[in-house]
């Protein structure tokens, strides 16, 4: 696992990109990436871990994103940007990233 300090300076003068999180009602919020912010990001950050998204939703989910383009609905996960950049959230701490943190069957729907 790599230092906060390793985190930052592998960063660079790179564009920011900004803290994307996913919860269930009432379940905890974990990390779904880091990208720039609108509707086709979101989805490509979805399809980049399409695999465990898929075990996590019903066969007819679909994707619905709010008219700002800074959410979306996922069957029952709401995915959001939380306003931290990435450089934010790796100084004020991290969350979980959602395949390690959900890997128990209890929130698989």
């Amino acid at each position: 696992m790599r230092t906060k300090e390793e985190k930052l300076e592998s960063l660079g003068n790179r564009s920011t990109k900004y803290e994307l999180v996913a919860s269930l009602p009432g379940g905890p919020i974990v990390l779904a990436g880091y990208c720039s912010h609108g509707k086709n990001n979101i989805l490509s950050m979805l399809r980049k871990n399409g695999e465990q998204w898929a075990t996590r939703i019903k066969a007819d989910d679909m994707v619905t994103f709010a008219k700002n383009g800074k959410s979306a609905q996922l069957g029952a996960w709401k995915v959001w940007f939380t306003g931290r950049t990435q450089r934010e959230a790796i100084v004020l701490g991290e969350l979980p990233f959602f395949t390690s943190t959900l890997a128990d069957d209890s929130v698989i729907l």
